[in-house]
């Protein structure tokens, strides 16, 4: 093996190394910050009131579909 293909392994391993590691700090990071911002959003009463629902609704509409859909 020459110098010259050796010195690039080495460089590409350094590299890829370096990506690993950022990768995993970013991580973490993202763990560690996560918990912290949800207790600061439940402190502000941030809370949804009950009884207001984004997600799905069966409405007239919908029930109508589930009926004539039956087999």
């Amino acid at each position: 093996m020459s110098e010259k293909t050796s010195t690039k392994r080495i460089e590409r391993r350094r590299f890829l190394g370096a990506i690993a590691a950022a990768g995993t700090t970013a991580a973490v990071a993202a763990a560690i910050a996560t918990p912290a911002t949800a207790e600061v959003a439940g402190a502000t009463g941030a809370a949804k009131p009950e009884g207001s629902h984004e997600g799905y609704r069966e409405t007239a509409h919908i029930r109508r579909y589930y009926e004539t859909a039956r087999f």
